[in-house]
C-alpha cells in the first residue's frame, strides 16, 4: 500500500465538536456542546432538491435560499 502524506489529501466537509462544562451549585453540572459543520461543497436538500443557503456551510441555519 502506498504511503500517503497529508499534502496528498483533499479537504472535504468536516465537523468540529466543542464541549464546555460549568458548575452550577452543589452536585449540578451544566454541559454545553457546539457542533460546527464546515461544508466545502454546495449543499442540496434531499426532500426538495433545492440548493441550501450559504450560511449552512458555517454551521448556521440549514434553511433553503
Amino acid at each position: 500500500m502506498k504511503q500517503m502524506s497529508q499534502g496528498d489529501l483533499q479537504t472535504v466537509p468536516n465537523r468540529g465538536i466543542s464541549i464546555s462544562t460549568y458548575t452550577a451549585g452543589d452536585d449540578i453540572v451544566i454541559v454545553e456542546g457546539v457542533l460546527t459543520d464546515n461544508r466545502l461543497v454546495d449543499i442540496w436538500s434531499i426532500t426538495t432538491g433545492e440548493k441550501m443557503r450559504e450560511e449552512s456551510r458555517e454551521g448556521g441555519d440549514l434553511g433553503k435560499d
